[in-house]
Parts: C-alpha cells; sequence; structure tokens
C-alpha cells in the first residue's frame, strides 16, 4: 500500500478514548481536587488564594527526598564546587 487517497479524511489530532467510559474517567471532578483546594487560604483585601506554608506536596521528583549532594563530584562541606570553563587568567 504505497499510495492512499487521503482526500476529505480529517487529520488525526489526538489519541484518545472518546467512548462514554472513557471520557468519564479522563474528567477531572471537584473530589480529585479538593485536597489541593483545601490547602489554600484567602489573603489581601481582594482574597486572592494562597497555598499555605508549611504544607508539603508531593512535587515532580515524588515523596523521597532528593539529595543533590549525592550527585556532586566535589564537595566542601555541604557545598558542591562548580568549576568555571573561564580559563581567564588571575
Amino acid at each position: 500500500m504505497r499510495a492512499v487517497d487521503t482526500t476529505g479524511v480529517v487529520p488525526l489530532q489526538a489519541i484518545r478514548d472518546e467512548t462514554a467510559e472513557g471520557e468519564a474517567e479522563a474528567e477531572v471532578s471537584l473530589d480529585d481536587v479538593e485536597g489541593v483546594l483545601g490547602r489554600e487560604e484567602q489573603v489581601g483585601a481582594f482574597g486572592r488564594k494562597r497555598r499555605r506554608r508549611g504544607v508539603a506536596t508531593e512535587g515532580k521528583m515524588g515523596e523521597g527526598e532528593w539529595d543533590p549532594l549525592s550527585l556532586a563530584e566535589r564537595k566542601v562541606g555541604r557545598y558542591f564546587v562548580v568549576e568555571s570553563g573561564h580559563g581567564g587568567t588571575s
């Protein structure tokens, strides 16, 4: 099959389950975001929403703590050393 007449065929924009069950599964409800909304408080005269300080949120790294010093090649105490490729004279 080397040549197919695609005249009048709309290009595919996304692959998704468009059945009623698939749409219900992908739908975001108030129950899904209730935990995040519960950690907000209103601040200021216009009632801007702010996340409360001290409440941990799950980041992109997951639930575990990330230790950047464990990945550093050179360390001095609790700091990691970055060598510049500047090459200038002192």
